[in-house]
């Protein structure tokens, strides 16, 4: 009951912390996914030295703080995105130079660090073309992003409830063991639900949309959500970090959005641009 009682309250207030930076502007959403970003890719660092494999991370945070800022300016039409590609360019050769000069350097260092950049650093710069907006009134628009949080977290929580209630398939035991078919179409149903509400009462999009992002976010999370239980089974770790009582890391609580995310850009750019 202690547990349930100290991940209750850590849920809650992680929800607070995020929906309230995300929504009070884009100067208190930038600092929130800055600090994001250097705590998972601290974790990401962790994870992978338990595989006995030794990732650069200083020049990776560096990088992917610089990254992460320049998508920031390029999402509000501040620079544009020729100079973001071409500063970008010469900023991937910063962790390859800084594991050339290890000793023991191997391809799975150099594999597993620019994973770290695709996994962790790309969906976090993605996110700034969800809340900047250069057709609506005002410019910073936090909407679409905080809608695709609330998605992951309906489908989050209804996936866990109907698998405890009713799951007896399993999804994938050797990977996640708590995953069942079951849970999985739990959680899709009640953030199609969900969806429907939000395109009800929300000036957004059609509501077919709303069901097809709600579909695509319950399945992207959830590979998501294994992709970070391949690395933490792989690594042979419990969590990703300690810094959200009875939840874990950073990571823990972000693997289905750095997948997410990245998928719901996609299908506005496809479907709705």
């Amino acid at each position: 009951m202690n547990n349930l009682i100290k991940r209750s309250i850590t849920g809650i207030a992680y929800i607070i912390i995020l929906a309230g930076a995300i929504a009070l502007g884009q100067f208190s959403y930038y600092i929130l996914f800055t600090i994001i970003l250097v705590i998972s890719t601290l974790e990401y660092s962790k994870i992978t030295e338990k595989m006995e494999t030794k990732i650069m991370k200083i020049p990776v945070i560096i990088m992917g703080f610089l990254i992460f800022t320049l998508t920031f300016l390029t999402a509000q039409k501040i620079i544009t995105e020729n100079w973001l590609v071409i500063t970008i360019m010469p900023l991937l050769i910063i962790p390859l130079l800084s594991l050339i000069q290890q000793k023991t350097t191997t391809i799975h260092n150099v594999a597993l660090t620019f994973f770290g950049l695709i996994y962790i650093i790309l969906p976090l710069s993605i996110s700034n073309y969800l809340v900047f907006n250069d057709i609506a009134e005002p410019y910073y628009v936090p909407d679409l992003l905080l809608y695709t949080f609330l998605l992951i977290w309906t489908n989050d929580t209804f996936a866990f409830i109907t698998g405890k209630l009713t799951g007896k398939h399993k999804l994938a035991q050797n990977i996640s063991p708590g995953k069942t078919w079951e849970g999985i179409i739990g959680g899709i149903l009640f953030s199609i639900l969900v969806s429907i509400l939000i395109a009800t009462f929300s000036n957004t999009y059609p509501l077919i949309h709303w069901i097809n992002l709600a579909v695509i976010i319950s399945i992207s999370a959830n590979l998501g959500d294994l992709t970070e239980s391949i690395l933490k089974r792989t690594a042979n770790v419990k969590d990703s970090g300690h810094i959200l009582p009875g939840h874990g890391g950073i990571l823990d609580r972000f693997d289905a959005a750095f997948l997410a995310i990245p998928v719901v850009f996609v299908y506005l750019k496809c479907f709705l641009a």
